[in-house]
């Protein structure tokens, strides 16, 4: 699942016109995003800001950030 969002983040950066505030987020989001345990360490809303800012739909937020911080996934 993080290695999804990774490729998301490096396919937003890579789009010609990104504005340079967002091309700023998506670079920040690039580096939290290359600690593998970034959202067990982050609060819920910075969780949910950065998966909708990597354009996740909204219906899929919430069910995405639950994946994300399920402890199975880091066994």
């Amino acid at each position: 699942m993080l290695n999804e969002l990774r490729k998301i983040n490096d396919i937003i950066l890579k789009k010609d016109g990104l504005s340079e505030k967002m091309q700023k987020k998506q670079l920040l989001i690039k580096e939290i995003l290359k600690d593998d345990n970034c959202f067990m360490n982050m609060n819920v809303n910075t969780s949910l800001n950065i998966l909708n800012d990597l354009c996740i739909p909204k219906e899929e937020i919430k069910e995405t950030y639950n994946k994300l911080i399920n402890f199975s996934n880091y066994e």
